[in-house]
């Protein structure tokens, strides 16, 4: 199941599109028109153009009058970069999303567990006719899927027990048929294998493939995921060389770092 954060019952709407206009952006990587940001985010016209002459006012988006186009500025890029001196801060993680999705030939994603959902983090697609496209501001249930397992993978049974309750507990019909024995064996796979492969799970044409980052990479700010994303078909036809690939990537990304 997938679900929008922006959406949630809990979001304040203006604070809210603020953060999917700035999270659009991270999307599509380049500038963009009004009219663009709104359609593509179903936000209304009026209230979109005034919120991005805010942003713009505030110091948080750039305007190019001669395109009428809008960009996140540079105030905006280094926001919360204090947070991290290694691999976030030096681009050495998007780095590694980016190699990943060129080889792998599918979607490369960052994503972290906030209580029963994992959340994305940074996405980089690979966009061909009938690819899988994640949103950052998309999330998924932790219990059903790839980077979710990985993640539940690190905690003690009781807490993965009591993640099952909580995420039943949300009477959604596409976990009616979930079982706690079912999350269980899967994390108990996810622990032994070093990742795990969703084959279906959050939709029938779509799979995954995640492994947990070392704290070595993340600093122990938070657990963090890697996954792999796409079609099924192409998920399960390339799974072993990308297992190895994304292992072989973390390796490297650790040993250039501690040479």
């Amino acid at each position: 199941m997938l679900q929008d954060f922006a959406t949630a019952p809990e979001a304040v709407k203006s604070a809210a599109r603020t953060l999917r206009i700035l999270e659009f952006f991270d999307e599509i990587r380049r500038p963009a028109r009004a009219n663009e940001i709104a359609g593509c985010l179903n936000f209304p016209q009026s209230s979109t153009s005034k919120l991005l002459t805010s942003l713009v006012k505030l110091g948080y988006l750039d305007f190019e009058v001669s395109t009428k186009t809008y960009m996140p500025s540079i105030r905006t890029a280094v926001l919360a970069t204090w947070r991290d001196t290694g691999y976030f801060r030096d681009g050495s993680i998007v780095t590694l999303l980016e190699d990943l999705a060129e080889r792998s030939g599918l979607a490369a994603c960052l994503t972290t567990r906030a209580g029963i959902f994992v959340r994305y983090l940074n996405v980089v697609q690979h966009r061909r006719q009938g690819d899988v496209h994640i949103t950052l501001n998309a999330r998924r249930y932790a219990v059903s899927s790839a980077a979710g397992i990985v993640l539940l993978a690190e905690l003690p049974d009781s807490e993965v027990r009591m993640l099952v309750h909580r995420t039943k507990a949300q009477k959604d019909e596409s976990l009616e048929s979930m079982s706690l024995e079912e999350v269980k064996t899967n994390v108990q796979r996810a622990q032994k294998d070093g990742h795990f492969i969703s084959h279906g799970m959050v939709s029938p044409d779509n799979g995954a493939i995640a492994v947990a980052l070392p704290e070595a990479v993340t600093g122990g700010w938070q657990h963090m995921a890697l996954s792999i994303a796409g079609r099924l078909d192409h998920v399960e036809a390339k799974s072993e060389s990308i297992i190895q690939d994304m292992k072989d990537s973390v390796a490297r990304l650790i040993g250039r770092r501690s040479a």
